[in-house]
């Protein structure tokens, strides 16, 4: 066991010299835990409680993983595990995720083995490790991006990453909404002040134009009463002028109100112009991301019975039965087989 810590010493010395170790924890993690690959044996203890934790979670969140296997314990365990990582790295995986339950501590030694450590260290994709009981640390813990006391604690860790990704989008998407409900609603006050200001100005002009003819009409009302006897020539004179001055005020008036009804009608054509224009990109989004413009296209959706969607070919065995949905309809099928890429 000395000889053991010694050489685990000298491991991380080496890697912690070179930058080897700070490798990993400098690759950026993805958005979200995409294609994962699973490298650990299929009978390791842990491996079945970690599939069935990330199963049989509440929110019902569902994930593409992959069973790149490797030997978990002994002198062949770091090139196997080494090489299935390759593999894994190769087919394009987001995301490699290292485990294994807990067991006796020589079990564990392969975990301190160099050439798997800076193996994971070199590796460009993210690793996760999670390598026996919850009081077990090895220097492959420290090597990768992120290290997990068991194979549930790293389960329980991918959960709430996706969880907390989907609260973002969530409240991404309820500020969009609440955006574009407030550009509506901006635009429709600017046009009813537009409405409001033009229809005020156009009857505040004619209050004033009844006020003057008014006016008018009472002074000659005086005039031709106080001298009707004596004046009658000059009244008709008088109302001549009068009339000629009433046609030409009603002709500006006509024209003051012509200009007002055209610039009301350019202003709202103008706003309703801009909010045709928003509603209709909004429109345009909500019909874009329409699941049924998709299906028309030619396109099928493949859902279990629940009509959950299925993401990948592992999520059906041979004998088992889908659902094809077109968009006027749907096949009910079952797989005769399965071929992976």
């Amino acid at each position: 066991m000395g000889l053991r810590e010694r050489q685990r010493r000298e491991i991380i010395e080496y890697l912690s010299k070179t930058g080897l170790m700070a490798l990993q924890r400098a690759l950026p993690l993805p958005y979200l835990p995409g294609r994962i690959a699973l490298v650990t044996s299929q009978t390791a203890a842990g491996y079945g409680d970690f599939l069935k934790h990330l199963d049989e979670n509440r929110w019902g969140f569902r994930f593409e993983t992959e069973l790149y296997p490797a030997l978990m314990q002994g002198d062949a365990a770091p090139a196997s595990i080494i090489e299935a990582m390759a593999l894994a790295a190769a087919s394009g995986a987001g995301l490699i995720l290292v485990f294994r339950g807990g067991g006796a501590d020589s079990d564990m030694f392969c975990f301190d083995d160099r050439a798997l450590c800076e193996a994971v260290c070199r590796c460009p994709v993210p690793v996760l490790s999670a390598v026996g009981h919850e009081k077990d640390h090895h220097v492959i813990d420290d090597c990768a991006a992120a290290s997990f006391k068991t194979p549930t604690a790293l389960a329980d860790h991918l959960l709430t990453w996706v969880s907390s990704v989907e609260d973002a989008v969530t409240v991404f998407r309820d500020g969009i909404c609440d955006a574009a409900a407030r550009k509506v609603t901006d635009a429709q006050k600017v046009l009813s002040a537009c409405q409001v200001a033009q229809a005020r100005r156009f009857l505040s002009v004619c209050d004033a134009m009844d006020m003057c003819v008014k006016d008018i009409l009472a002074d000659i009302g005086k005039g031709v009463t106080q001298r009707r006897t004596a004046m009658e020539a000059l009244a008709r004179d008088c109302l001549v002028d009068v009339m000629r001055a009433v046609e030409g005020r009603s002709r500006a008036v006509d024209a003051i109100v012509r200009d007002l009804q055209g610039n009301i009608a350019f202003a709202v054509r103008s706003v309703l112009k801009d909010a045709d224009s928003t509603v209709e990109k909004e429109c345009l989004k909500i019909e874009a991301a329409d699941p049924r413009k998709i299906l028309s296209q030619g396109y099928v959706l493949a859902v279990d019975a629940e009509g959950n969607v299925l993401k990948g070919v592992s999520s059906r065995d041979v004998g088992e039965a889908f659902m094809l949905r077109h968009a006027d309809g749907r096949w009910d099928c079952r797989v005769e087989g399965v071929v992976r890429k």
